[in-house]
């Protein structure tokens, strides 16, 4: 399992965001039919390659220490240390809204990457695989997303100016015609006849919604081709696939809500924990060990 987290502004533009993830569908990546719950997003649930899911965060920890300390309040001690680590108000600030993406690599997916089946073969191939300074688990969670990150991308225009549409198509599919000759002097002419009806296929997504003009096209390769030359001019797939019609789009402009910083993962004060039975190899003091390992005699 590999998680990258990204801060948004606040709760609402959380629930936002993941509601609007919910309508991306992108090469592998497909979105699941089962995505009832407001604050979780999956992806391709059930692959045998890999599962993603995008969550909130601050929810998911909100209910984890709720049900932590229900337990400890019944005679339940053994989850007193991670009540403690999450009573940390930085922590639950830092938690507060975070979108979690999440990405479970399975075998048939780690095979892309060669890396061993075996666990100790697994981690020297991971030291060397990461001593040019790369990072494997980085690497697979880009892979991972990607799709999703490409379908994000393309957000730089204004999705409801019309003019602004219209006057980018025009410039971007006008075709050529024969030169008109008047007393001598020739005028180049040019057909719009290809952005006009680029330009009504972008009014039916805004007014009527995405999945609502997809189900009227009889040739769904007609729609995509039509979607394509939409990309081609600067759409953000994620935009297009967002609208509802009739007034109801509320676009976060997800590009901007979605850019992972892969070096600001952790509260800034975290310090990494060093495993007891590590530090006891490294210090030689075995005693230490006596309250997190019971040795038995043979």
């Amino acid at each position: 399992m590999i998680v990258l987290f990204q801060p948004a502004a606040n709760s609402s533009q959380v629930k936002q965001v993941i509601n609007q993830l919910k309508n991306i569908s992108h090469k592998q990546m497909r979105k699941s039919v089962l995505n009832e719950h407001e604050t979780t997003c999956y992806f391709s649930r059930g692959s045998r390659h890999v599962d993603r899911k995008a969550y909130s965060k601050g929810d998911e920890f909100k209910r984890q220490f709720e049900q932590l300390k229900s337990k400890a309040s019944k005679g339940d001690c053994t989850h007193n240390r991670m009540i403690e680590v999450m009573s940390n108000p930085e922590l639950q600030n830092f938690a507060r809204n975070l979108i979690r993406f999440e990405c479970s690599a399975k075998r048939r997916y780690l095979d892309e990457f060669n890396v061993p089946k075996n666990l100790f073969d697994a981690i020297t191939f991971q030291y060397e695989y990461e001593e040019n300074g790369s990072c494997l688990i980085t690497d697979i969670w880009k892979k991972a997303f990607q799709p999703l990150l490409e379908s994000l991308q393309g957000q730089t225009m204004n999705i409801f100016n019309d003019d602004e549409v219209y006057s980018k198509l025009k410039h971007l599919y006008k075709k050529a015609l024969k030169p008109k000759i008047e007393n001598g002097v020739a005028y180049n002419r040019f057909s719009y006849a290809k952005a006009t009806v680029l330009s009504r296929f972008y009014r039916s997504l805004v007014s009527d919604g995405y999945d609502s003009v997809l189900d009227t096209f009889s040739s769904r390769a007609t729609f995509y081709r039509q979607l394509s030359l939409l990309l081609d001019a600067g759409f953000s797939k994620a935009q297009l696939q967002n609208l509802k019609g009739n007034g109801l789009d509320n676009v976060v402009p997800l590009l901007q809500v979605i850019e992972i910083d892969f070096n600001n993962q952790r509260p800034s004060n975290w310090v990494e924990p060093i495993p007891p039975i590590l530090a006891a190899y490294e210090s030689g003091d075995f005693e230490a060990l006596s309250n997190v390992v019971a040795f038995k005699a043979a």
